[in-house]
Parts: C-alpha cells; sequence; structure tokens
C-alpha cells in the first residue's frame, strides 16, 4: 500500500538524518537497494518519492559505507531521471537534486561518475528553467502585477544550485 510505503520511507529519511550508525545500518540492510527499486515504480505518490530520495540522499553522506552503496545499487539513476523529467513536480526535483549533491560531496570518484551518467543535461537544463522562472516573477513584479516565486520553486533553484557546486568543485567536471 503506497501509505505503508510513504510511512516506511519517512522513518527510514528519519534514522539516516545526521545519524552514521543508521546511515549503516539502512546499508548493510539492503535498505538502498529496496528505496532505488521503489523508484522505479510508475504510480508513486510524489510525497513518497521525496521520502525515499530524502533516506538515499542521507544514507549518501555516510562516506565509508553509504555513499558507495548507493552508487552500486544504482541509485544515482532515479535522481537523475526525475530532474531530466520535464512532468516531475518541483518538490522531486528539488529533493533529487539535493540527494545527487549529498552523494556528490566529498568524493572525487562518485563525481565523475555521476557526470558519467549525464546529469549535467538535465541538471543544467533545469537552471535555465529556474532562470526563467525568476526573470518571469521579477519581470512581473516590475509591472506591479504581483509576480514572485512560489517557496517550492526557490527550494528546487536551491538544490539544483548546491548540486551544481557540489559537482563542479572538482576541477575536471567543471568544464
Amino acid at each position: 500500500e503506497d501509505a505503508v510505503v510513504f510511512e516506511a520511507a519517512k522513518c527510514l529519511a528519519n534514522i539516516t538524518c545526521d545519524n552514521r550508525p543508521g546511515q549503516q545500518e539502512v546499508s548493510k540492510a539492503g535498505g538502498v537497494q529496496a528505496m532505488v527499486f521503489l523508484l522505479g515504480r510508475k504510480a508513486m505518490p510524489n510525497t513518497t518519492k521525496q521520502a525515499i530520495l530524502g533516506a538515499l540522499g542521507n544514507v549518501a553522506l555516510n562516506i565509508s559505507m553509504g555513499k558507495p552503496t548507493v552508487v552500486a545499487a544504482a541509485g544515482l539513476m532515479p535522481m537523475i531521471r526525475f530532474m531530466a523529467k520535464r512532468k516531475t513536480s518541483p518538490a522531486v526535483v528539488a529533493q533529487a537534486a539535493k540527494a545527487l549533491g549529498n552523494t556528490a560531496f566529498g568524493a572525487q570518484a562518485v563525481k565523475a561518475r555521476i557526470m558519467a551518467e549525464k546529469a549535467g543535461p538535465p541538471l543544467v537544463a533545469r537552471l535555465i528553467e529556474s532562470a526563467k522562472m525568476t526573470a518571469a516573477a521579477r519581470l512581473q513584479t516590475s509591472q506591479n502585477k504581483g509576480g514572485q516565486m512560489s517557496d517550492l520553486d526557490i527550494e528546487m533553484t536551491t538544490q539544483i544550485c548546491k548540486a551544481v557546486t557540489t559537482l563542479a568543485l572538482n576541477r575536471d567536471n567543471a568544464r
């Protein structure tokens, strides 16, 4: 049931948040593989996708065990896929970008792998889309039409910028 999967994903996100032992246990117990499998399901509520991506991103901050497990379990592909699909909810895009940035953080080999998986084009496309939204909102504001970006759009833009920055910190990928 979707509700059960959502609650389980929230639990995994909570026990892996700033908790090294939790990150390691989820990695060892097959939790990463299960989450990646679930992200492959066609019909899933956006809130569940966000919770799963949040848990994956938390696990990926564990450099010794979590990050390699996320990469080995093909966890990069759902993150990239959610950014690439135009109809993906901004909340899911924001969480996917955050998870991708967390996975890239502090590991040059993983950054190279992310770039090899062709994450650059979807990230840049989303960044351009965000810039257009910002420009449109500013134009409407200057014309006194009350234009402004939603908090969700701002969060998506912020997470995309953070992911791009994290990836660009490696001089080989900055090109």
